[in-house]
């Protein structure tokens, strides 16, 4: 079975390589354009990974709680570098 993973940006060349990346290295990749589409994303397929900008127009910086997803096994969280 293959690893999930979710790429979040409002920035189309952004996202394409991003996914392509990913399905390169054997993901199955979901998208979102917006952090709201995101986090729907998240709760239904439960990634493995998430590559999101930290600078969507419907986000905060730093998110509020309402944007970290839970899980059985986890509570998935933006990463600032």
């Amino acid at each position: 079975m293959k690893k999930k993973a979710l790429v979040v940006d409002d920035d189309e060349k952004n996202l394409l390589l991003e996914k392509d990346l990913l399905e390169v290295a054997g993901f199955e990749v979901f998208e979102a354009k917006n952090a709201a589409e995101g986090i729907a994303v998240a709760r239904k397929e439960k990634p493995d990974i998430i590559v999101m900008d930290v600078r969507l127009p419907d986000m905060r910086v730093p998110p509020p709680p309402k944007y970290y997803v839970k899980t059985k096994r986890r509570v998935i969280f933006p990463l600032f570098l």
